[in-house]
């Protein structure tokens, strides 16, 4: 109890459960505490919406539905084209869980925060989603819903707890400030979903689970024979679904776009996209007509904005590396100057992530002018990063706090890669058999194979823009960019390239793949 800051007989908690595995095993680790002990249940998500956000200034999303907050014992009509969370089944769960566990159902109390998770979470998300970035619903939804608006329901006394079921430990001291460590199953640790908590929100809540591993945790769910024991994760985004199609769901709370295209990053259109919100960076794009694999490296450029950069599927191609992100809203736990301290002491100890399940990175942080505007360089550079994502920081486990990414730096941003071109846009040329420019109008599946050497095939591809990169220099970058040329050489209109020199490069390219791997695929 005391690991918990949980004194006998003097304290309350209430636990917030959703129907899970996970918060049905923490009411079951604390049932039997000398405690007083209730349940609450959240709805933050109706699938009935309003033309106009609820008690909000503002925009009315594109939909012409009404929100009418249904109670947890009517039925919610099926509405098309929406796929909301079956908060009912998760309710039914609770309420069985509850009741298997000794927890009378005068004692399971039902919320409905969908007005603030529309306001506070919803409506901003989809303000980043449409202007090309990538936010995170979930750190939202936890600094400002489940502990924030659901905390505030609760009686407001430093005895009285709020348990949920996340993966994560919080140190709670009689004289200093609660601290928020990472869990002891790292594979399932959510702290980065809850790195925006505040020192207030930490001091009232307990993680039960904190301490367990994943798989301990449903080894108690099946001893003590819970009704949900054998329940799956539920592992989509609340408010669509694990089965909804994320683009079209958001196309119903946003303007039609203006038009935009997938172009290579010297700014050839390939061909239109439906909108910056069905993509985010690092993302395979499928684009018709195209024979190399595609992947999103940059979003919201062009004249208008709207246009989205796409790189070949290079495991680490330098347009998807990023090597440092900036955010002018960090928000330190802590607060700002504990932190910076704790870092300029120790730097060594400074671990970052910018998605929940990645491993974490080392990285190095810099302060600008004030506390809130902080770089991190990554080191190693890391791959597929978005404006819009939220960069966590910890200091040996310790979550120090995180901040919506406001900019990204790559290690290169304007390459030349192996893209066709849409043929209403432009003409390309290939080469003929003496490794001349041929004419117009040939066959797009005709490829010209160079060299074979230590078993791949070596292509020159060139653009009519010029990159700044050769090919013996596009083979030379750092070593941990791995690169692949395709078998299709494709060179549009108007290279201008001296051809003799192309040749030259390539034959000195050849050469050294026979003596050791120069490329690799």
């Amino acid at each position: 109890m005391e690991n918990l800051g949980l004194r006998e007989g003097d304290h309350a908690v209430t636990v917030g459960m959703s129907g899970g595995v996970d918060s049905a095993t923490t009411l079951g680790i604390l049932k039997d505490f000398p405690i007083h002990l209730d349940v609450i249940f959240m709805r933050n998500w109706d699938p009935l919406l309003s033309e106009s956000s609820p008690d909000s200034d503002s925009p009315a999303p594109q939909t012409s539905l009404s929100y009418t907050p249904s109670s947890p014992s009517s039925t919610t009509p099926k509405t098309p084209n929406l796929s909301p969370c079956e908060w009912q089944r998760d309710y039914t769960d609770v309420l069985s869980v509850s009741s298997h566990l000794g927890v009378p159902e005068a004692k399971v109390r039902f919320v409905d925060l969908s007005k603030e998770y529309w306001s506070r979470v919803f409506e901003p998300a989809v303000g980043v989603w449409e202007s090309g970035g990538t936010p995170n619903p979930d750190v939202d939804c936890n600094r400002h819903i489940k502990f924030g608006a659901l905390l505030d329901v609760l009686p407001k006394n430093d005895r009285h707890f709020l348990a949920t079921g996340h993966y994560g430990r919080i140190s709670h001291f009689p004289s200093s400030p609660s601290r928020l460590l990472r869990a002891a199953d790292t594979s399932k640790d959510q702290t980065y979903y809850l790195s925006q908590m505040t020192e207030y929100q930490l001091s009232r809540t307990i993680l039960p689970l904190g301490g367990l591993l994943k798989k301990d945790v449903r080894r108690l769910a099946l001893h003590w024979d819970l009704p949900n024991a054998k329940k799956a994760e539920s592992m989509g985004v609340c408010f669509i679904g694990e089965r909804g199609k994320f683009g079209d769901f958001i196309s119903q709370y946003t303007s039609p776009p203006p038009p935009g295209f997938f172009t290579t990053p010297s700014g050839t259109p390939l061909q239109q996209h439906k909108g910056l919100w069905h993509y985010t960076i690092g993302q395979k794009a499928r684009l018709g007509g195209q024979k190399e694999v595609l992947f999103v490296a940059k979003k919201g450029v062009g004249r208008e904005g709207q246009d989205i950069v796409v790189v070949p599927a290079y495991v680490a191609h330098p347009a998807l590396l990023c090597s440092s992100v900036r955010t002018a809203s960090f928000i330190w736990i802590h607060g700002g100057e504990e932190a910076k301290a704790i870092i300029k002491e120790r730097p060594a100890g400074v671990m970052v992530q910018v998605r929940h399940r990645m491993e974490p990175t080392p990285a190095k942080v810099e302060f600008g002018e004030n506390l809130s505007d902080v770089k991190v360089i990554f080191d190693p550079p890391l791959v597929g990063v978005s404006p819009g994502q939220v960069v966590g920081i910890w200091h040996e486990g310790w979550c120090l706090g995180s901040g919506v990414i406001e900019s990204t730096e790559c290690v290169d941003e304007s390459p030349s890669f192996p893209l066709l071109p849409d043929q209403n846009l432009a003409t390309p040329f290939t080469l003929d058999d003496d490794g001349n420019p041929d004419e117009i109008n040939f066959d797009n599946d005709k490829a010209v194979k160079f060299q074979r050497a230590a078993g791949k095939t070596i292509t020159l591809v060139a653009y009519a823009e010029k990159t700044g990169f050769s090919v013996a220099e596009a083979a030379g970058l750092a070593p941990h960019v791995s690169l692949f040329y395709s078998s299709h050489a494709i060179i549009p209109k108007g290279c201008a390239c001296a051809w003799e020199n192309v040749r030259a490069e390539l034959e000195c390219l050849s050469r050294a793949a026979e003596g050791g791997p120069v490329l690799s695929s």
